[in-house]
């Protein structure tokens, strides 16, 4: 059942926006400090009220985005999310039953790597407008500098939530981006987390994300070498536009396909052990008996893909 809300008033002490220095503007959206949040709720609501004082917070929050982004946006709401949209009802409800029902699948896909949330809703914020899109989060990524074009991304920051560009279809960036949601308690390296993200998309949907062909071979074989494969382990490609991102992604969806065709059920303790610090060489080590080295080997051929500690800790 959807129910569509107001700008959600207070009917409990719970108000964070009465909380002083709750709030600061950023690029023209307001931008609430949740963790002082946090702590006014965990002082003000007993255990056993928790989740409804969350659901209060949250509603608030988004009630204060709705304001800026105009008297046509509503707040819908189901079991497990909140959306911000200027969606009809029926469209709301159809978005809303897609993520339901895209929760349901990524859970049966990810086992026990998924993530079970406790408190809050999860919120998701549909812009309509491109600059406000990228405005608002500019927010989450400080020291970006230009983003690379995007439909959606989870923000990992504060109280997690999605934000979406406008689009003809939700149903994929819904997949991915809860794929990304539900292993956001893990602190896992990028490669693997785009890799999850795409390869679980691909489960749900049916559909491939990223197809091979003689071209696309033809790239990663002329751009990956030793160094560029170290942006690839610590991250940083990804946030690269052009080619490094595009490669990027597409290398990863490629690496956990075959990981997950060549080692079952035990990538899954493999995920779980993997630290961003090594780019997840011991785990793989320890859980698969391989090395990232011959897990990218099984792509992109003879070579030396190892990844180095001053790529992934960030020294020199």
């Amino acid at each position: 059942m959807v129910v569509k809300h107001p700008a959600a008033p207070m009917t409990t002490d719970i108000d964070i926006l009465q909380l002083p220095d709750a709030w600061q503007v950023v690029e023209g959206f307001p931008q609430p400090d949740w963790k002082l949040i946090g702590e006014h709720i965990r002082q003000t609501a007993d255990q056993e009220h928790l989740k409804e004082a969350w659901d209060k917070a949250s509603l608030q929050w988004l009630g204060v985005i709705k304001e800026k982004l105009g008297p046509d946006n509503m707040i819908f709401g189901s079991q497990n999310f909140l959306l911000l949209s200027k969606k009809s009802k029926i469209s709301a409800t159809y978005l809303l039953n897609v993520a339901e029902n895209s929760l349901v699948s990524i859970r049966n896909d990810l086992k026990e790597l998924a993530w079970r949330w406790e408190f809050g809703k999860h919120a998701i914020i549909i812009f309509e407008d491109l600059d406000e899109y990228y405005r608002y989060i500019s927010y989450f990524y400080p020291d970006e500098g230009e983003f690379i074009t995007s439909a959606g991304i989870f923000l990992n920051r504060g109280y997690c939530h999605t934000a979406m560009s406008i689009q003809r279809d939700y149903t994929r960036t819904l997949i991915h981006e809860l794929t990304h949601l539900s292993v956001a308690h893990l602190k896992v390296p990028r490669w693997l987390n785009e890799g999850l993200a795409t390869t679980t998309e691909e489960k749900v949907t049916g559909l491939m994300s990223y197809r091979i062909n003689e071209e696309t071979l033809k790239q990663h074989q002329e751009y990956w070498n030793h160094d560029t494969i170290q942006d690839f382990w610590s991250g940083k490609s990804f946030g690269t536009v052009g080619d490094p991102s595009k490669l990027s992604y597409g290398l990863a969806e490629i690496l956990v396909n075959n990981m997950r065709s060549d080692f079952g059920s035990d990538v899954h303790l493999f995920v779980l052990a993997a630290k961003y610090e090594d780019a997840g060489e011991s785990a793989a080590l320890e859980h698969l008996g391989v090395s990232l080295n011959e897990v990218a080997a099984t792509f992109l051929g003879d070579g030396d893909w190892t990844p180095t500690i001053s790529a992934t800790t960030g020294t020199e």
